[in-house]
């Protein structure tokens, strides 16, 4: 009760589900309590919050946001009487402070290890390095799990520490920084199982670690070929943080030729016992075929080797788009011939599926100047999946291949076709993609004719109902009347007042088709049957319905 009464609590932020504040003690501690589904939470920066004890911390917030401590308890809110802590501190002897610092070391691991830097860096020639370990040792501690609620300030420390040791770089002892950095970078990935880290605070520290570690490599030069191999095995087999993912691209002018070459030979151990996968091997996912494979592109880029990416990339041919890769590379390069030979080999291994794959081969063969190759291409993915999206590339195409009015009615035939055969299946499909072509197509009242014949999605028969009632109001009429019925279905407000407006609609088609007459006693109907939707009604009769 005494921090409520003598005035630390302060930064006092009060809502209905609970109350942050911030609490001098020690240290300044920040408070959260909640209470969800009647059940009270609390959380506590302080050491014994961290055990999950309800402190005097918490005890204190919970006094001040519930208004416990009686006014004449407190004391004077006056500014004049206000405590100049800085003016205190320098009127207080050596030895006095040093309690203090001590007292408050003793209680907070974290500011301990920052004291204990602090005091190596001081020292005459390379600081002992155990300060420093030992500092990030208590940062990474989780000392069980780390909540979502109090993942902020365990990455806060972290970061704080990894400050220091950005100091200690600057202080001139990049060799220390780079042993510390990779400490860290195992102490991070060991922490990562037990941290709730949904906002993403841990990669920032991975981060943090990264731009440290290469920051000491760069001051320090250290021997490429050692620098190769330790990164490499890092890269190749670190954790979910991925600190020293990419190494080989992002350290090269550090490894130099030297290094690089290190690196390759490391890799291209590895390489050649990766078996290749073909057309007819289930892709493969690992993330230590996805590394290698990375790195292995990564070195060929630096080398401005061409043929060599395109090796890498062609190790695996199980997917169509590893071809569209490779192309890509090629295209780059300005290869075309080359580009469009690898993307044919890939359209004969798999097929007309990918649809990024049929694109790089049509734009190839309009590139040349043979548009009906491009076009056949298009028409051999649309044969093979008639749809919405096959036949508007293949109207694009033709389009631009001046083919389209060949082809059209071609498209449609087959489509039709498809969709017959189709019908005999008591799973048969409605006419939803014939619509939706003839909507493409700019032709509503054939697509209006076909909704008509087998039905349609919802969103297309609105379509057609926007499109049709300016010159069939009768027709539009019972899709928008329906429309209503099913607002009103959803309950909620929005839809309610969705319904409303699609009521007026009805009203202004019922009009326009001679039929205004009918409108009232429709509305009544309505309300009749909803009257015990009061936020419905509600809208009803503000517009006098």
């Amino acid at each position: 009760m005494q921090y409520a009464i003598v005035g630390r609590v302060s930064k006092v932020s009060t809502t209905s589900e609970g109350a942050t504040a911030t609490v001098q003690g020690s240290a300044d501690y920040q408070v959260e309590l909640w209470c969800d589904d009647d059940e009270a939470g609390y959380v506590c920066s302080c050491p014994m919050g961290g055990e999950d004890r309800f402190c005097k911390h918490a005890v204190a917030v919970a006094l001040v946001a519930t208004d416990a401590v009686v006014a004449d308890e407190a004391p004077s809110a006056d500014p004049s009487k206000e405590v100049d802590l800085a003016t205190y501190l320098r009127g207080l002897d050596h030895d006095a402070l040093v309690d203090l610092l001590e007292e408050r070391a003793a209680a907070d691991d974290l500011f301990e290890g920052r004291l204990r830097m602090a005091a190596a860096r001081t020292t005459v020639g390379t600081p002992s390095l155990a300060a420093f370990r030992h500092a990030l040792a208590a940062a990474f501690e989780t000392d069980g799990f780390i909540s979502y609620r109090e993942a902020y300030d365990y990455t806060s420390g972290i970061d704080s520490v990894l400050d220091s040791l950005g100091q200690l770089l600057e202080d001139g002892h990049a060799d220390a920084v780079v042993q510390l950095a990779e400490h860290a970078a195992e102490l991070a990935e060991e922490a990562l199982a037990y941290i709730d880290d949904s906002d993403g605070g841990m990669s920032g520290v991975a981060e943090h670690i990264r731009e440290l570690h290469l920051a000491a490599c760069v001051a320090s030069r250290p021997d490429p070929v050692a620098l190769a191999r330790n990164l490499y095995d890092r890269e190749r087999h670190e954790g979910d943080l991925e600190i020293f993912y990419g190494a080989v691209g992002t350290y090269a002018d550090v490894l130099g030729d030297e290094g690089l070459a290190e690196y390759r030979r490391l890799a291209q151990q590895e390489w050649d016992e990766l078996p290749p996968l073909g057309p007819e091997d289930e892709r493969s996912w690992s993330s230590g075929r996805f590394r290698l494979t990375q790195i292995m592109l990564t070195l060929a880029e630096l080398s401005g080797d061409v043929d060599a990416e395109v090796a890498v990339l062609a190790h695996d041919q199980s997917s169509a788009y590893q071809f569209v890769k490779i192309a890509e590379t090629l295209q780059n390069a300005q290869r075309h011939e080359d580009a469009l030979e690898w993307a044919l080999k890939g359209l004969s291994l798999h097929g007309f599926g990918d649809q990024r794959l049929v694109e790089l081969v049509a734009d190839e063969h309009h590139r040349v100047g043979r548009p009906e190759q491009a076009v056949n291409v298009l028409w051999s993915a649309y044969e093979g999946s008639p749809g919405v999206d096959t036949y508007q590339r293949l109207a694009e195409h033709a389009r631009r291949a001046g083919l389209w009015q060949d082809r059209h009615d071609q498209a449609l035939a087959l489509l039709r076709e498809r969709i017959a055969s189709k019908s005999r299946d008591r799973y048969g499909p409605d006419n939803s993609t014939l619509v939706a072509v003839l909507l493409l197509d700019g032709n509503p009242g054939q697509a209006w004719i076909e909704a008509q014949a087998r039905g349609c999605r919802r969103d297309q028969w609105l379509e057609l109902a926007r499109l049709r009632e300016a010159e069939h109001p009768e027709d539009a009429l019972p899709i928008w009347r329906e429309e209503v019925d099913r607002e009103i279905g959803a309950m909620n407000n929005q839809s309610y007042a969705s319904a409303v407006a699609t009521i007026e609609r009805v009203g202004r088609l019922m009009s326009a088709a001679g039929r205004g007459e009918q409108f009232a006693p429709y509305v009544a109907g309505v309300r009749d049957a909803h009257r015990r939707k009061r936020n419905l009604m509600k809208l009803f009769a503000e517009r006098g319905w």
